[in-house]
């Protein structure tokens, strides 16, 4: 049972705790892509069908699929799809191939993602009238006269070791996370990658807990309130779905320096302390104030921290020892984002 409380002069529920106040749709998922064919009606443009496999396949693309086949683009997302299972099988080659193929139909899908779609597909899109717009813009000065909300004690001793098993097992898979080329003492694994989504099918009740501390936050600061950060988002946080799933390693001298670092395009992220007392020193986790302190949210084995994800925050330098955190980040945009 996690300890919770909160900030006066409320009563606290069993749960929460709000650090001090400062001064003053989901994507449509896609599935079995390769059943449409050239002269299908879906491939021709018309409408998608609810029950198809393209709308209520397991993965999810964004919205891609939809302002695809509103566009009259369906054979191109069907080449598209073709690389991505070719470049999945290793076959390079046929995937560069048909990629190029892909873009020669559809030249807007050459362009970087935002929120899980290419950028310029986006812009068709608006300029069409479509709605392809993720829940990502949250004045960064709202996020950051929000209160961080602790959940002490939300993760058991099971639940921790559920975590562990999974990232070691995703880790003797062979899965490696390409960042950790570029990241200075300390490394990241992925738990909820596409397709295996491996937390989620080994421990969905620590994903429950986590989530539901998400919706007790948002519901106890009033995140969706009028006036409030959150105020337009539909749904609440029980309608967002888990954008990554991350078990963070950091050695000595790993850290996380950058002070105006935020999760772009997410809405909420919680951080989950895995270690227990005596494991590390330093590490501690910061937010950015509006008062412009950095406070410092001191977290205990099992204690979980809900903050908006336009928050700016950060970790100090690990001074001894390791340091094990899980983070997760929830979003409009569709489960398991491939990556971050």
């Amino acid at each position: 049972m996690s300890a919770l409380s909160s900030a006066p002069p409320e009563t606290p529920p069993p749960a929460l705790v709000a650090s001090p106040a400062p001064p003053s749709t989901t994507g449509a998922a896609t599935g079995a892509a390769s059943s449409l064919t050239q002269g299908s009606p879906l491939v021709q443009g018309s409408p998608l069908v609810q029950g198809s496999p393209l709308v209520q396949g397991e993965d999810q693309d964004f919205g891609l699929s939809r302002i695809a086949f509103a566009l009259g683009k369906g054979p191109a997302l069907l080449q598209l799809r073709r690389a991505q299972r070719a470049e999945s099988g290793g076959d390079y080659l046929a995937a560069a191939a048909t990629y190029r193929a892909a873009y020669r139909l559809w030249p807007a899908l050459d362009s970087v993602l935002s929120g899980g779609v290419p950028l310029f597909v986006r812009a068709e899109a608006a300029g069409a009238g479509l709605r392809c717009d993720l829940h990502t813009v949250v004045d960064v000065g709202e996020a950051q006269r929000s209160r961080a909300v602790l959940a002490k004690g939300l993760l058991t001793a099971g639940d921790i070791e559920a975590v562990a098993r999974c990232e070691r097992g995703v880790a003797a898979a062979g899965a490696e996370n390409e960042q950790n080329r570029t990241h200075h003492r300390k490394r990241c694994v992925f738990l909820n990658e596409p397709p295996k989504r491996a937390l989620r099918r080994s421990a969905p009740e620590v994903l429950d807990k986590i989530q539901a501390h998400g919706v007790a936050a948002c519901e106890r600061e009033g995140w969706r309130r009028p006036g409030g950060p959150l105020r337009t988002l539909e749904g609440g946080i029980e309608a967002l779905s888990f954008r990554v799933v991350e078990h963070w390693t950091y050695q000595e001298g790993g850290g996380l320096v950058d002070l105006r670092h935020n999760d772009t395009d997410s809405i909420c992220t919680f951080v989950a302390m895995l270690s227990g007392g005596g494991e590390f020193e330093g590490g501690v986790f910061c937010t950015a104030e509006a008062g412009g302190e950095n406070k410092e949210h001191p977290l205990a084995q099992g204690d979980v921290l809900c903050l908006l994800s336009h928050k700016y925050h950060n970790v100090k330098v690990v001074t001894r020892g390791v340091r094990r955190v899980m983070v997760i980040e929830m979003w409009e945009g569709g489960d398991s984002h491939a990556g971050r």
